[in-house]
């Protein structure tokens, strides 16, 4: 592994380490074959998760209607610090399991589970983070076409710097999202499917 001097990023030339890794930790310890598979628990705790966030929204509509502008925003912070922040990481990774189709055998409903899980988050995501998602396993470690990697621009941009690198990793979601961009092909029917769900 070869660090850059001047940007302190890290590349290697070693190979995708994932499958080197799965080989040896199977052949050390066989018994986590065990652990393989779909998970069912997934959808039903999903459904109670979204069912408590849609539930929630019901509720401050109706308790913040009396409030005053001051406290209303007060009241919408911390409920979404405190609870939806919590809920929503659950939702995101309900999408990311079904991507791998991880929750039920047949791939259909697992779109179908990412399709509602998607439902508190406002943007229609479930279906593009699927596609791009198994892309990026596909291409893991490739820079240019591995959706995860930094682009050489953030690279350069953040350099060695500190308090950037701060800033880029704090707010990494939204240097993810604008990347994402610049990786985007027409959309496919699913997508198409996942903004109509969402609007309506």
């Amino acid at each position: 592994m070869a660090e850059n001097s001047t940007t302190h990023f890290h590349q290697t030339n070693a190979g995708e380490p994932h499958a080197v890794r799965h080989v040896e930790i199977l052949r050390k310890h066989p018994e986590i074959n065990a652990f393989f598979g779909t998970d069912l628990r997934t959808a039903w705790i999903t459904l109670a998760v979204v069912t408590v966030q849609l539930a929630i929204a019901g509720w401050i509509s109706r308790v913040a209607d009396g409030m005053g502008p001051g406290r209303r925003v007060g009241l919408l912070v911390g409920v979404a610090f405190f609870f939806g922040s919590i809920l929503n990481h659950w939702a995101a990774m309900t999408v990311h399991e079904c991507s791998h189709y991880l929750v039920f055998r047949r791939k259909v409903l697992n779109r179908w589970l990412a399709l509602f899980a998607n439902i508190p988050f406002i943007f229609p995501m479930a279906m593009s983070f699927i596609r791009y998602h198994v892309a990026h396993h596909a291409r893991l470690g490739v820079l240019g076409e591995d959706t995860d990697l930094p682009h050489a621009r953030e690279v350069h941009a953040i350099a060695a710097n500190r308090i950037k690198k701060f800033f880029w990793v704090f707010l990494n979601f939204a240097f993810y999202s604008g990347r994402a961009f610049t990786f985007m092909k027409p959309l496919e029917r699913w997508e198409v499917f996942n903004l109509v769900w969402q609007v309506a």
